[in-house]
């Protein structure tokens, strides 16, 4: 019985939905930060009365250029009273020894394991079942997969994995 007709409300709700709410949505922001065209990842993480940003660069260098587009992201909350702190992402070198069960080579497998390892940003860690689940969805033919980690500790906030495999080995 209003004067909207049914088709503005709908333009209206599409219109609004384009520009989702930024209060303390964490995922919103990680993706805008990430949508600037040198950053690879990042992760953003509350202490106290602190928001540190970790970013990880295409080229590993953390320029003003960069610090000052991720401070304009995160403005809102230096209006909310929190100092906000902008640092360069470091690398966490990871070991892996990968045994599977299944018909598919070695070589495919461990392509991608790689390419699964390239999708993980600041502040992820190997998960193996989620590992699992990412070759299965690329057809790849395995039935069992055991990873083993020579020098494994759960990554913090501000490092990366960087993954190197030391053996991929096929078992019946």
């Amino acid at each position: 019985f209003d004067d909207e007709s049914d088709e503005v409300l709908r333009s209206r709700i599409k219109n609004r939905l384009k520009d989702p709410a930024r209060a303390m949505n964490v995922e919103f922001e990680r993706g805008l930060i990430e949508n600037i065209s040198t950053v690879h990842s990042c992760n953003i993480v509350f202490e106290d009365d602190y928001v540190k940003v970790y970013v990880r660069t295409y080229n590993n260098v953390l320029d003003e250029e960069t610090t000052q587009k991720v401070s304009e992201i995160l403005s809102y909350f230096e209006l909310m009273g929190k100092n906000i702190l902008i640092s360069i992402a470091r690398p966490h070198e990871l070991t892996l020894r990968i045994h599977y069960t299944g018909n598919e080579s070695p070589n495919r497998v461990e392509k991608k394991i790689y390419e699964y390892c390239a999708c993980l940003r600041v502040g992820d860690d190997i998960s193996r079942y989620d590992l699992k689940e990412y070759l299965l969805a690329c057809g790849v033919d395995i039935k069992n997969i055991n990873i083993y980690c020579d020098n494994y500790t759960k990554t913090k906030n501000k490092y990366y994995p960087v993954v190197y495999l030391k053996e991929v080995v096929q078992y019946e």
